[in-house]
């Protein structure tokens, strides 16, 4: 497998950030652009390796 192999069809970005001291939650699902796309592939396969290792 490799990063390629990843494929995301649909997706929605929910924002847990500490400083806010509350999570954001989206309600829309993402528009899956190329660079969308290659962000989240690149963090997900991060996630995938570190968990491989």
């Amino acid at each position: 497998m490799n990063q390629e192999d990843i494929a995301i069809r649909r997706g929605i970005v929910h924002i847990l950030e500490g400083d806010l001291g509350y999570p954001v939650y989206s309600e829309e699902e993402l528009d899956i652009t190329p660079q969308i796309d290659d962000f989240f592939r690149g963090h997900l396969w991060k996630l995938l390796v570190s968990r491989l290792l």
